[in-house]
């Protein structure tokens, strides 16, 4: 088990100032994600690829290529709403991205729209701005019960979902290890289907989790992220094109 007083009281030390060069380099990575905002093919998925050369920027619920449906415009919060955990940051959209400033505990945001339960994937890009724990804890369901994907958890090493049968990503098998580096842009891939549970870092499957044998949960500190959210712990969060798409 992870000693989390350890681990807040370490976290708590660090001061959450953003100098303005790394304010520009956030923004001016936004920027270009207007470009170049989806992965090639060979580093995504098979059969999961976004259409290329999307913009950032564009209406929510917007249909985009191959049945992607954008959750995010780039410029408002239109279709999400920001949990009142306690402490939170600042969540602001601007230049294409969503904004998860850091805050004394977790910072996120909440999809209001209406959220497949089975048969679905959840496409997303994130990059850590600043801070050393995870810049992106993505909660989705899986059939009647929530469960979220976190990246960079317990001090930025941890990747995994919390919970499962009852352990959070930091003790329960299925976890692993891996340092994420700062201003970088990751992305991520979420798909549930009627069999299993899988999670893609880039183009390496993390999780793969049959659901028949396992029972999912989430930890009550992202129970407002509920059905489908993002979230981020004393870090400063930065994601786009957010979309997600129903499986035949």
């Amino acid at each position: 088990m992870v000693n989390r007083t350890v681990v807040s009281r370490f976290a708590s030390t660090l001061l959450p100032v953003l100098t303005l060069p790394l304010l520009a380099l956030t923004l001016a990575s936004c920027d270009q994600g207007k470009e170049k905002s989806t992965p090639s093919p060979a580093t995504q998925p098979a059969a999961t690829q976004p259409v290329a050369k999307t913009p950032a920027t564009h209406s929510a619920t917007e249909r985009l290529a191959d049945g992607w449906e954008a959750l995010f415009d780039g410029r408002t919060l239109t279709g999400w709403k920001v949990p009142k955990f306690g402490g939170e940051g600042k969540v602001h959209a601007k230049d294409g991205c969503l904004h998860l400033e850091m805050g004394e505990m977790c910072t996120g945001a909440t999809y209001t729209g209406v959220v497949p339960r089975e048969d679905y994937e959840v496409y997303i890009e994130f990059m850590r701005a600043d801070g050393t724990d995870f810049p992106c804890a993505l909660t989705f369901p899986v059939g009647k019960d929530p469960l979220t994907f976190v990246i960079g958890g317990w001090g930025g090493s941890i990747i995994g979902v919390s919970c499962i049968d009852g352990y959070d990503a930091s003790d329960n098998p299925f976890s692993k290890f891996s340092e994420l580096k700062d201003k970088k842009w990751y992305k991520v891939l979420v798909r549930v289907t009627k069999e299993k549970v899988e999670c893609y870092l880039d183009d390496e499957r993390m999780i793969d989790i049959p659901r028949a044998e396992h029972k999912f949960s989430i930890r009550p500190e992202v129970e407002e992220c509920v059905p489908l959210g993002i979230a981020t712990w004393r870090t400063y969060g930065v994601i786009r094109n957010i979309r997600l798409r129903t499986l035949e």
